[in-house]
């Protein structure tokens, strides 16, 4: 029995300690062949590195022979899935394992494999030769109970599985996913085929195959290379795509088709910065993954008027799952509007949720406290990743598409305060009326302090609005822009 070692790295300093660990742990290390799938974005320099003088290169087609060592690239996006399947198109073994830059081998791990699989089949002759193997990654009691535990649960955080299956399915890992929860989709997919007679699932107690993760030992570093993997974008998209794939049977539901939110997108301001533009191009990376339908509104300072018109325009749309409004003067990266997605997709009781930054005046992050005044910026970093606010500035908000169409454009009219010469502005003036109805705002104190440009006074809106004959929202007609 051979096999095809996959080994996706995007650590150029680790691969070969790991690679040198699986050949030396091996009984018969002839019947091994290792597959390299290195990722470049990371710094692998592989046409000048000696350790690879000897190695065979591949890229697309899938392997005529046995070779004892291969070597590919990772021309897609970079993440787990990617490479698993490139290295899986390309291997040769009977035997299909996917290791990492941080998980190690047992002692004679083929014939332990080899003597799994046999047993299986001599226990049980009707058992399909498609098989997967569930092995020991070892951890902590409570990390070996929640990713091994009753069936339906878990996680098969090194899949091994025969080239039979990779050739009827056409991937080892499920290709929609970027990592997170592609792991679980694999332990899933195997259950569902197991009871369906297609697939033996072989589970592997002993021995263990040590993977040496900070989520399994907190003494590890958390490098850029797990903080890379563990984006929250990847856990949204993975959840989403993992719900889709159980309710449809494990069917090859087309990329991202269940990964949309129809988001809209609300631009509020006058002139852009070069930095604001910057990360706005940027941010268009969105539509690739997301339904994403833009709201262009420039409706001088009032700021009232401004709100009341993008709220119209986005509302047009039809059914939302978000809106999201972003202002011109705060500088925004696509993590931090991830980030938000993130916190809605996992926290349904949450109805907004917000960035945060710092007034130019005072150095107070635009949110309140639901009754103990305003939060200091130390207190807002050293508290919980989501905090529960009375209210909210908008330079970078995410709220649910429900939220807005139940307070309607007139929820950003001006509410006013106790004192009749006080008048609330409009992103409060919303806040206002969404906790009146039982609404839940917070901020993520992840997401800020977000660079404030500071290109306009805000207080001229409000004077603006209350320097008006009528008062009205619609005070500007003339400048109410609209979709664009």
């Amino acid at each position: 029995m051979t096999f095809s070692i996959i080994h996706p790295s995007i650590r150029p300093h680790k691969w070969r300690e790991i690679y040198e660990a699986w050949i030396a742990a091996a009984a018969h290390p002839e019947n091994v062949e290792y597959i390299l799938v290195a990722d470049e974005k990371w710094g692998f320099d592989l046409k000048h590195d000696d350790a690879l003088a000897d190695w065979v290169w591949a890229r697309d087609d899938h392997g005529t022979e046995f070779t004892p060592n291969r070597l590919l690239l990772n021309p897609g996006k970079s993440c787990w899935v990617t490479p698993v399947n490139i290295g899986a198109k390309a291997a040769t073994g009977d035997v299909l394992i996917v290791v990492a830059d941080d998980i190690w081998p047992a002692q004679h791990w083929d014939e332990v494999l080899t003597k799994a699989i046999f047993d299986a089949w001599t226990n049980d002759r009707s058992e399909p030769k498609e098989f997967a193997i569930w092995v020991n990654n070892g951890g902590t009691p409570e990390r070996q109970k929640a990713i091994r535990g009753t069936p339906g649960q878990g996680i098969m955080e090194m899949p091994v599985c025969s080239r039979a299956r990779v050739e009827r399915l056409g991937y080892l890992l499920y290709p929609g996913y970027e990592g997170m929860y592609a792991d679980e989709d694999f332990a899933r997919h195997c259950e569902y085929d197991a009871k369906a007679g297609t697939c033996s699932l072989i589970r592997l107690d002993e021995p263990e195959f040590p993977h040496r993760h900070p989520i399994n030992d907190p003494a590890i570093p958390v490098d850029e290379q797990y903080k890379h993997q563990n984006r929250p974008q990847s856990y949204a998209l993975g959840r989403r795509l993992l719900a889709a794939r159980k309710a449809s049977g494990f069917s090859d539901v087309i990329e991202g088709l269940h990964l949309k939110r129809r988001i809209g997108l609300c631009v509020a301001g006058g002139p852009f910065a070069v930095a604001w533009l910057k990360r706005w191009t940027q941010l268009l990376e969105l539509a690739q993954r997301y339904d994403l339908e833009i709201v262009f509104n420039f409706a001088g300072t009032n700021v009232y008027h401004m709100r009341f018109t993008m709220a119209q325009n986005v509302l047009s749309l039809g059914e939302l799952d978000y809106v999201l409004w972003l202002d011109d003067d705060q500088l925004v990266e696509i993590e931090q509007v991830e980030q938000l997605i993130a916190d809605l997709d996992g926290n349904p009781d949450i109805d907004l949720v917000a960035g945060w930054t710092v007034t130019g005046v005072d150095v107070y992050p635009t949110a309140l406290q639901l009754s103990c005044g305003e939060i200091k910026p130390t207190d807002l970093i050293a508290g919980p990743e989501l905090q529960e606010v009375g209210y909210t500035g908008f330079p970078l908000v995410l709220m649910r598409g429900e939220l807005l169409k139940e307070l309607g454009p007139e929820g950003f009219l001006p509410v006013e305060g106790h004192n009749t010469l006080v008048i609330y502005g409009e992103d409060v003036s919303f806040c206002f009326r969404a906790r009146k109805l039982g609404k839940k705002i917070c901020v993520d104190r992840r997401v800020g302090p977000l660079p404030h440009l500071k290109l306009r006074d805000i207080a001229a809106g409000v004077l603006g609005y209350m320097g008006t004959a009528n008062a009205s929202p619609m005070a500007e007609p003339d400048d109410a822009g609209g979709k664009a």
